[in-house]
């Protein structure tokens, strides 16, 4: 079986100052190195905001006390070696919003 993802991250409302989990889960080799993206942007863990945590095939993105802007879309980035695969985008909305779409 070729590599892909099992979990992909599910879209939430939540509401401003929740705490939101994103979930996501790879097959097809021993040891991903797996990123998560915000609009096609890798994150990093200089946000106090966000944690990442990564297993050998999956990862949990923690947004604790979610503000607008944290509304986006999330996906996660698979890699080991030159191969990458990537999951489905998963929105983060605000209750009550709505996303204006600009372009």
């Amino acid at each position: 079986m070729g590599p892909g993802f099992y979990i992909h991250p599910k879209s939430i409302t939540a509401s401003l100052g929740e705490t939101v989990v994103f979930s996501c889960a790879a097959r097809g080799a021993s040891h991903y190195n797996i990123t998560w993206l915000k609009d096609g942007t890798p994150l990093t863990n200089t946000s106090a905001k966000m944690i990442q945590g990564n297993t050998q095939q999956s990862s949990e993105l923690h947004i604790i006390s979610v503000s607008e802007t944290d509304i986006g879309k999330y996906s996660c980035l698979a890699a080991i070696g030159s191969l990458m695969v990537l999951s489905r985008e998963a929105e983060l909305s605000l209750k009550g919003k709505k996303i204006v779409k600009q372009g």
